[in-house]
């Protein structure tokens, strides 16, 4: 589960400050990590194992204390490939009514990510040039090791990043995309000086590497150019694990998502639900996400449904999620528009077969076995694939291994090294 940018948060919390033009500069702890701060003097220098690349993640998204699941793909596509290289992470984040800047850093093994939050400012492109110059001294401060490859993640802006540090250290990088908004049906507008930019850093990379055949489809559609390889999101094969056996009795269809209904209508699965519900009283849906669940719950309560057949929850831990998806019969989306959303790989990964609406990515990653795609916006045929459902036997070892084949971290580790080896053997010559 996770979200693109919407808007930005606030922070009242205290630390250490250095001097950034008229701001301060502030070194943050990361309660999950051990605290790392800044001064004048460089407190830090990170040291790794023998690893065979250092690879620089940069991003447009990315996890943070004001939108913590904004962009997690992206963090768990860093995690993967840390598992055979040094990996850091560079990314700034602008903060509505911070009065300073802030640093947050968190170093795992061979994985060290930087974040620093600045005061979001009207002109907000100019102010974020000068955060991530001050990030990046901190970041060539603080590493020994030279950095061989650039991955940059979502076009833009983190483009500009990308493109500079590429001229500047004069190494190659690869770009992933997750965006939905190159898809005609979400209906974004993208400018003409967004649209020139990731052209310039489609065309410069040495691989474009969107997670799905589709969204590289949609990318060309815009005329971006480059060397296409697709390489999906990452699995945590090892968290999202099946149970022995599932309660089968009361039947329970899941559903995490971010709940913005133009995006994953959710209302329109409440509906299609409420006709399988009046059917079938033992069944069960549990409907979970970081957005408002509260027009959900309201509409809910006007079809009808009884308050034992429909469970709703708020933002929840990556660990709760794994467990509902290993307790569910089914997971359901009934999305309007997708690329190849990481809840079908874990659905898979945790022996759980999927419903889910024919658009984006998706059927690119349906194995006959795994469930049934249906048409976006028909409940009706919704409710009959639920129905299907709960007659159907499906293997959840076929599951299990098609999900370690294609999702796993070391599966996704793999296709990024054969690229970055690729990459800089090709710059090389």
């Amino acid at each position: 589960m996770g979200i693109e940018p919407t808007t930005s948060g606030t922070t009242n919390q205290r630390s250490n400050r250095l001097s950034y033009g008229h701001h301060k500069l502030r070194a943050q702890s990361n309660k999950y990590s051990p605290l790392i701060a800044m001064g004048k003097k460089v407190l830090l220098k990170v040291t790794t194992k023998n690893t065979p690349y250092h690879i620089l993640f940069l991003s447009s998204w990315f996890p943070n204390k004001a939108f913590p699941t904004l962009g997690n793909f992206v963090k768990r596509h860093a995690q993967s490939v840390s598992t055979i290289h040094q990996v850091s992470v560079l990314y700034i984040y602008p903060i509505d009514g911070l009065a300073d800047c802030e640093w947050e850093v968190e170093q795992v093994e061979n994985y060290t990510q930087y974040i620093l939050y600045y005061p979001k400012k009207r002109l907000n492109i100019l102010h974020s040039s000068r955060a991530f110059k001050v990030a990046l001294q901190k970041f060539e401060a603080e590493n020994e090791r030279k950095v061989d490859m650039i991955h940059l993640n979502v076009l833009y802006p983190a483009s500009r990043q990308a493109l500079f540090l590429a001229r500047k250290w004069r190494i190659p990088f690869i770009a992933t995309e997750h965006w939905t908004g190159f898809h005609a049906d979400t209906h974004s507008t993208i400018r003409p000086w967004q649209k020139a930019l990731m052209r310039a850093a489609t065309k410069a990379a040495a691989f474009v590497c969107p997670v799905s055949e589709h969204l590289a489809k949609a990318m060309q559609d815009h005329g971006l150019k480059g060397t296409f390889k697709v390489v999906p999101n990452v699995v945590d094969t090892e968290l999202f694990t099946p149970l022995d056996s599932k309660d089968m009795k009361q039947f329970t269809f899941l559903h995490v998502s971010s709940l913005l209904d133009q995006h994953k209508n959710v209302s329109g699965l409440l509906r299609a639900f409420r006709t399988l519900a009046q059917k079938h009283p033992n069944v069960r849906l549990k409907v979970v996400g970081d957005g408002d669940i509260r027009p959900h719950q309201k509409l809910a309560i006007e079809l009808g449904i009884r308050k034992e057949q429909i469970e709703f929850r708020g933002e929840q831990p990556l660990v709760i999620i794994a467990e509902l998806m290993r307790e569910a019969n089914g997971f359901v989306l009934f999305s309007n528009y997708e690329n190849l959303p990481c809840v079908i790989g874990e659905a898979f990964a945790s022996g759980t077969p999927v419903i889910s609406t024919d658009v984006g990515g998706i059927s690119e990653h349906m194995p006959n076995f795994g469930g049934k795609l249906i048409s976006k916006g028909n409940e009706s045929e919704l409710t009959q694939a639920m129905e299907e459902m709960l007659q159907t036997t499906y293997s959840e070892n076929e599951l299990r291994s098609y999900a370690e084949t294609n999702f796993s971290v070391k599966a996704i580790a793999k296709a990024y090294n054969e690229l970055y080896t690729e990459a800089l053997k090709t710059t090389a010559e």
